[in-house]
């Protein structure tokens, strides 16, 4: 593989610049059957040198889904489902365990309240198999971000009424809802805990929310705002949601609102893992960190882009400064200098990850680019100039970038991987062997030791570096789950 030479530092463009990698939205189906339960990785942080080139999830042919999160053998997302044609387009907020693989769906109960079922995915359950003059308001069950940890899956999703039934799914009503955070069982679907995040958000700006885990995964950080235009704010002060929540019980640790009140600040924007209030003409800023309340005055000239597992990011005069939260300690980070088009700052598919990935052009010399940087590095571990084509989408697996190639229009794919302990000089390790995948590539996939989410798809990994595929013995999915006893949303 020919080397990349990296950029020279330039000033940050928006708060756009600095992100997580976007899940994709187009997918062109295979119309060949899903394979069964995937094979066991050799272990937890197995590298996959192979994926099946049929989608493990959600099986079927043009079956519509999105994927929110993904961990080990796990993830969150939406789908269309048999038990949910009541639903506009027949999609429902989902909980799927791949070694199976077994989909619990998010509906609601006969007396309006979340409920978990187990559902089957099937793509007659959109409109495709309705009168296409029957086109009847109906309610919108949308899927928000989601984190997953050993035992539980954590969702946001909500419930607007009054949609019709034809209304495309990925563009959500600009039409205010409450929006509540579920916590679902990974053994068997159950619904353990349900709280309600906001009495009225606009629909369409759920799918901008943020999620994470707090860095000992005790508790949940939940940031957003309605609109990421800044002018929005004007009307509305506190129109935001800034949330620290326990994930024992979703009782609200620290409210944002609370530390904001009465300060004078005009407007309030969510900062990842933190939201920053600023006076009327950005004059002055003040950051809240969500993990401990810690509350950062920036001075004058810094503007701040990102708080993201004890950093935060920021631009001061033309350069990238990271400061740790912890020691209070700054750092100059140079080469991050990608202006992006998405205008997104936040993984869009929630993973592990902890490396910031750029795809882009760049601001300092106008051509194609990628970077990779490390929590605390002070360069990025990968940066890659235009001279060799920039890959179409990048993840991080282990210490393997794995740089994905839409190698032509019909979604035939190449993807490379990298070692990133070697850096800008690391080795190739090979091609990652897709067989015939066909899929759209749109900056982020997520590789897990079981396989890989793309396109909205679960593809599972078939072969691994230095390892041997292990079937799984006495590690069968759960058996269908019953309808689960509703819970009150509280809150």
């Amino acid at each position: 593989m020919r080397r990349r030479t990296v950029l020279t530092a330039a000033a940050l463009g928006a708060v756009g610049s600095l992100i997580g990698l976007p899940a994709c939205s187009v997918f062109n189906s295979p119309s060949a059957a899903p394979t069964p339960s995937p094979a066991m990785p050799p272990g937890p942080d197995a590298v996959p040198d192979a994926l099946s080139d049929q989608h493990l999830w959600p099986g079927g042919s043009h079956v519509r889904s999105t994927v929110t999160a993904v961990r080990e053998h796990f993830l969150t997302g939406a789908v269309q489902a048999t038990e949910a044609t009541a639903y506009v387009q027949g999609m429902c907020p989902v909980v799927v365990d791949l070694n199976g693989p077994t989909t619990w769906g998010v509906l609601l109960d006969d007396d309006g309240r979340w409920t978990t079922r187990q559902v089957v995915p099937d793509s007659k359950a959109g409109p495709g198999e309705r009168d296409p003059d029957d086109n009847q308001p109906t309610t919108m069950l949308v899927a928000g971000p989601a984190v997953i940890d050993y035992t539980h899956a954590y969702t946001v999703v909500a419930a607007l009424a009054g949609v019709p039934y034809n209304q495309e799914y990925y563009s959500q009503p600009d039409d205010a809802c409450p929006v509540s955070l579920l916590k679902v069982d990974l053994a068997d679907g159950s619904l353990d805990a349900v709280t309600t995040v906001s009495e009225s958000w606009p629909a369409s700006a759920i799918r901008h929310l943020c999620l994470s885990f707090t860095q000992d995964r005790a508790g949940l950080l939940l940031t957003g705002a309605p609109d990421t235009d800044e002018g929005s704010f004007r009307k509305e002060t506190y129109a935001h949601i800034g949330l620290r929540l326990s994930t024992e019980d979703l009782s609200v640790e620290l409210d944002s609102h609370d530390l904001l009140r009465g300060r004078g600040y005009d407007m309030v924007s969510p900062c990842g893992q933190a939201v920053v209030g600023k006076t009327e003409f950005g004059r002055e800023w003040l950051l809240v960190c969500l993990e401990d309340g810690t509350l950062i005055r920036p001075s004058e000239d810094a503007y701040p882009h990102l708080v993201r597992d004890g950093w935060f990011y920021y631009q001061q005069e033309r350069s990238l400064r990271a400061q740790e939260l912890g020691s209070k300690e700054a750092i100059t980070v140079t080469d991050m200098d990608i202006q992006t088009s998405n205008g997104s700052y936040w993984p869009e598919i929630y993973s592990d990850q902890p490396e910031i990935i750029q795809i882009g052009r760049s601001s300092a010399s106008g051509i194609e680019a990628l970077r990779v940087l490390r929590p605390g590095q002070t360069t990025p571990t990968v940066s890659w100039n235009g001279e060799d084509k920039v890959p179409d989408g990048a993840c991080v697996c282990g210490d393997v970038l794995y740089a994905w190639y839409q190698e032509d229009a019909s979604g035939h794919l190449r993807v490379e991987m990298i070692s990133l302990s070697e850096g800008e000089e690391g080795d190739a390790l090979g091609t990652c062997e897709t067989g015939e995948m066909t899929v759209t590539v749109d900056d982020s996939p997520v590789v897990t030791a079981w396989g890989v989410a793309v396109g909205d798809r679960f593809y599972a990994a078939t072969q691994w570096l230095d390892g041997v595929p292990q079937q799984p013995t006495g590690t069968a999915s759960p058996g269908p789950a019953s309808p689960q006893a509703s819970s009150s949303p509280t809150g």
